[in-house]
């Protein structure tokens, strides 16, 4: 089944910079659309038809995940993610049978897995971004499409990813992430 090129390509820039992630150029140019309403301080985004619209926060917590996810899935510097994880977080994976607890801990998880795979192309999808308690809590929601080799075999998957941030000192923290594959 031929998928529509905003399921194919979702990952692009909420500015003018140019991330990892892109389509060919004619692609995204025939297909993204990017509106920012400076009175509104928003940004909107047009993908084939449909629109996503950030506030100014849901923008900053959109760029802090997409920069997270760039630093372990391009830059292989799975260590940097300190700066993004909070002392006190917590992970539930798909392939660890009880939660992960700690800051360090969920680092040293994510460092595991990005050691051991070569990570071909990582996509997020379909971002909602719910911001609660006068802006200082944050869920996060979005599917996404990656391909890596581990062990000599290529995996292609797809799936969900779900987190929990809080502002703290001006910072945007991941106190919770859960994730996993796509059911069968």
């Amino acid at each position: 089944m031929a998928r529509s090129i905003a399921q194919q390509w979702i990952y692009a820039p909420l500015r003018s910079r140019v991330h990892h992630i892109l389509p060919p150029a004619n692609i995204l140019q025939q297909n993204v659309i990017y509106a920012r309403n400076v009175r509104c301080n928003s940004i909107s985004i047009f993908l084939k038809g449909k629109e996503m619209s950030m506030n100014k926060t849901q923008e900053q917590i959109w760029q802090m995940i997409q920069a997270m996810n760039r630093t372990w899935t391009v830059e292989n510097n799975a260590d940097a993610l300190k700066n993004y994880f909070h002392k006190d977080m917590v992970a539930i994976t798909p392939t660890d049978q009880k939660r992960i607890e700690g800051g360090e801990n969920c680092v040293a998880g994510w460092k595991n897995f990005s050691g051991s795979a070569k990570i071909h192309y990582w996509k997020e999808i379909d971002p909602k971004i719910k911001v609660y308690g006068d802006g200082k809590f944050a869920v996060v929601t979005y599917y996404f499409d990656m391909s890596f080799d581990m062990n000599g075999q290529r995996i292609d998957m797809k799936g969900r990813d779900m987190f929990a941030l809080i502002k703290e000192n001006e910072n945007w923290l991941v106190v919770a992430d859960q994730f996993s594959a796509f059911p069968n």
